[in-house]
């Protein structure tokens, strides 16, 4: 009993002895803001006294008034990862969760720190979009608020500042799932532990909301195939390590489940994303040589041409011509097929018939309704048409 009176005294007199003042540390020496918050809390390890170590420190740091003079990234993720503190288990059990009644206790002081764990995180990443660490304390605030959510009664829904707004629940949840691609690529830590924890969350919340709903893949649907693809790229990921997850103790055997029960959906949509890109590489080809060529259509005597005309979709349509001021139109098509650019001076189209092999082409351009199109000009094998100039492309057909 005489220890536990002694305490509070012990740790106010740990406090200020192990700290320096704050002014005294460069507000932008991230790894020296840690370490004189962690050494302060861990004064003691009784949860009811770290949580009031937390308050001080929390006090001290406001008192800075950071956010009043120049708004700083840094700052605002010291001040985040104090609040986040009501994540601990040990914290959350002993200052907060109600065992007997399966509730929140202290109501006021745990939403405020959920609300300002928020509140400051996204100051931050306001600021500075990259702050992979700030991002990391949110995604697993969201997480923790969440489970704890799930686990209490729903009459305790107003403690909990995500889940009793949908807007801000599903404004997270999508920041969360659409960013961890990016964490992953710039994490350039040793052992990943930032992209690792935001990455646990984001698969978790794939798996809860999306995947175990029954999720499959649809040709077309570029939502779900986006859903899957992200699982995919998630479960890759985390795969890679050997050592035990960061906090949310993921396990092998957890992600080989996921992965031997959602892989053939996810291959099925990595392959529509696969041709999905070769496809828009296709149209970019096409769409570059427009810049080459004169705005010039070639008719012969009488007014009468065949010809081809090449559109910025990769459709071509072979036919007779007719042209005029007002524009040019198809008397009679004969045949429509899909064309690519496969080299400086080569066309490939793709479903034209063989006995029209022999046929040679130059590439215009003309504007038809304000749009742009190709045409190429032909000439027969047996000259039956004629065309003045150079030849600029050879057109082939397969």
């Amino acid at each position: 009993m005489k220890r536990l009176c002694l305490l509070p005294l012990l740790i106010l007199v740990c406090f200020y002895s192990c700290k320096s003042p704050l002014e005294n540390i460069d507000i932008n020496n991230i790894e020296k803001h840690r370490a004189y918050q962690d050494s302060c809390i861990n004064t003691t390890k009784d949860p009811v006294e770290q949580l009031k170590v937390t308050e001080t420190l929390i006090s001290e740091y406001r008192k800075m008034k950071i956010d009043e003079k120049k708004p700083n990234a840094n700052y605002y993720y010291y001040l985040a990862r104090l609040y986040s503190g009501v994540n601990d288990q040990s914290i959350y059990e002993n200052c907060f969760f109600d065992k007997a009644n399966n509730s929140i206790k202290n109501t006021t002081q745990f939403k405020n720190y959920y609300d300002s764990t928020y509140y400051f995180s996204e100051k931050c990443l306001s600021i500075d979009a990259n702050n992979i660490k700030c991002a990391t304390i949110l995604a697993q605030t969201y997480f923790m608020e969440f489970a704890r959510f799930m686990q209490t009664d729903k009459k305790d829904i107003s403690n909990f500042p995500s889940v009793a707004n949908e807007e801000l629940l599903n404004k997270r949840f999508d920041y969360i799932i659409n960013n961890t691609n990016r964490f992953i690529g710039i994490d350039t830590s040793t052992n990943k532990e930032s992209s690792r924890r935001f990455t646990e969350v984001s698969l978790q919340f794939l798996d809860k909301f999306k995947l175990s709903k029954g999720l499959k893949f649809v040709a077309n649907d570029i939502n779900t195939t986006n859903i899957l693809i992200l699982a995919g790229n998630f479960i890759d990921y985390l795969s890679k390590f050997d050592k035990p997850f960061f906090v949310l103790k993921l396990s092998k055997q957890y992600l080989n489940e996921l992965s031997q029960r959602y892989m053939p959906e996810i291959s099925l949509a990595r392959e529509e994303l696969r041709k999905s890109e070769a496809e828009k590489q296709r149209l970019n080809k096409i769409r570059q040589i427009d810049k080459k060529y004169k705005n010039t259509f070639f008719t012969n005597t009488g007014g009468f041409k065949m010809g081809l005309v090449l559109y910025d979709d990769g459709t071509f349509a072979q036919g007779e011509v007719d042209y005029t001021d007002a524009g040019y139109r198809f008397t009679e098509v004969y045949n429509k097929g899909k064309w690519d650019v496969v080299g400086e001076n080569k066309i490939v189209l793709h479903g034209f018939p063989s006995e029209d092999s022999d046929w040679k082409f130059s590439l215009l351009r003309d504007k038809f309704f304000g749009s742009d199109i190709y045409i190429i000009q032909a000439n027969y094998k047996d000259g039956g048409l004629k065309e003045n100039g150079e030849f600029k492309y050879t057109a082939y057909y397969n």
